[in-house]
């Protein structure tokens, strides 16, 4: 089922691009992940590049859905002395010690089915988004960890945005985006849910 909506999701992005000859949009930015993991807010960086496209519905109102791909990664402190003797019971084959850190990279294929609201320039949009995780690499102590980041493959959730278009050609915005299922892998109880917090800015050019 998961590859067969990650298939979709590339012929989706196809097909798009295929017919987006005019209302056409790319966009870049910077998005940080402000989720919670295990109970505690967990920052990741990341960066987004995507494409758009603008179907006409009302004078003001457009639909937008869109294909993004988004790379995320994230490079914790050192462990420091009092969790070595913690981390070398967990990892007894890894060299610990305490200036190890753990490094994550994820890769993710995002589609966005925005609906806008323009005006004088600016720009409102929500809707729901669909995320995919492609890949994801662990790695501590100088060693590849097989954890997956703990994540599941599949996200959805709400998507809001609020923007500016300048030179009729460019945009300024930023994002908001609210997962509404928990993506963590396994059981660490009511509180330990993890879901989704993007917020991001990007720039933005209309063809």
């Amino acid at each position: 089922m998961k590859k067969a909506l990650l298939l979709f999701a590339i012929l989706f992005g196809i097909s798009f691009l295929g017919f987006a000859q005019e209302n056409f949009s790319i966009r870049a930015g910077y998005k940080t992940s402000i989720g919670s993991f295990r109970g505690s807010i967990h920052f990741m960086n990341g960066i987004n590049l995507g494409l758009n496209r603008d179907f006409n519905l009302l004078e003001n109102i457009r639909f937008r859905p869109g294909v993004y791909y988004y790379f995320q990664w994230r490079v914790d402190d050192k462990i420091g002395s009092d969790l070595v003797e913690a981390y070398k019971s967990s990892y007894p084959d890894f060299d610990v010690k305490s200036t190890s850190r753990y490094r994550y990279c994820n890769n993710f294929l995002e589609i966005p089915l925005m609906l806008a609201f323009q005006k004088n320039g600016f720009d409102f949009e929500i809707g729901p988004y669909f995320s995919f995780l492609l890949a994801s690499r662990t790695s501590f102590a100088g060693n590849k960890v097989d954890l997956g980041y703990d994540y599941k493959k599949f996200d959805i959730g709400v998507k809001i945005g609020f923007g500016y278009k300048f030179f009729d050609k460019y945009y300024l915005g930023i994002g908001y985006e609210h997962g509404i299922k928990d993506k963590s892998k396994h059981n660490y109880g009511s509180l330990d849910k993890t879901y989704t917090d993007n917020v991001s800015v990007n720039l933005g050019y209309r063809f």
